[in-house]
């Protein structure tokens, strides 16, 4: 059944891709998926707004329980990639994954954060603020429950140790480790 009705409520889905149960959708006329991507059971796939979208590459792999949430902006997962189960990945003003990306279990690419300056109003009433686009270029490694705020760039063949939070750019070929992460010479 999957394979007749998905093809017609994306705005592309490949023939050649492989689906597990119970896909969450939202618009999904906004997704597209290309050929040999294999999405594990009870993804959930939330477009948020109009200009909004999510594009899963050839070959892609998204593991089991994993969150796409886009409430703006448009999330890109380049050919290759594997992203493991249990992650969330947001976009407010973009994100941005390369190709060959590896990203663990657990780990959190955040879209967006909430304002917290008024102390007499709960943080999740408060504005949602973003400092921009997410990139995170071919190549890196990303281990298991890592978080990265939003407006970050990862250059090319960077390694994010497991638990790590990184708060600001990475360098090409830069191992990083920590909360919050710094460079180390290797893990």
């Amino acid at each position: 059944m999957r394979s007749l009705f998905y093809p017609l409520v994306f705005k592309r889905f490949a023939r050649t891709v492989a689906t597990g149960r119970d896909l969450a959708l939202y618009q999904p006329g906004k997704i597209r998926v290309d050929s040999h991507a294999v999405i594990e059971d009870e993804v959930a796939f939330n477009v948020k707004s109009e200009g909004a979208g999510i594009t899963v590459g050839k070959g892609v792999h998204i593991g089991k329980f994993t969150i796409l949430s886009c409430p703006g902006g448009e999330i890109i997962i380049d050919e290759g990639s594997v992203i493991g189960e249990n992650c969330r990945l947001g976009s407010l003003l973009g994100l941005e994954i390369g190709k060959g990306c590896h990203i663990g279990r657990g780990s959190y690419i955040i879209g967006a954060a909430h304002a917290y300056e008024r102390v007499d109003t709960p943080i999740m009433k408060q504005p949602l603020t973003c400092r921009g686009k997410t990139i995170i270029a071919d190549e890196v490694r990303i281990g298991d429950g890592v978080t990265i705020r939003d407006g970050v760039t990862i250059q090319r063949g960077a390694r994010i140790a497991d638990g790590a939070l990184v708060l600001g750019d990475v360098a090409e070929n830069t191992v990083m480790q920590g909360v919050p992460a710094i460079p180390v010479e290797g893990i």
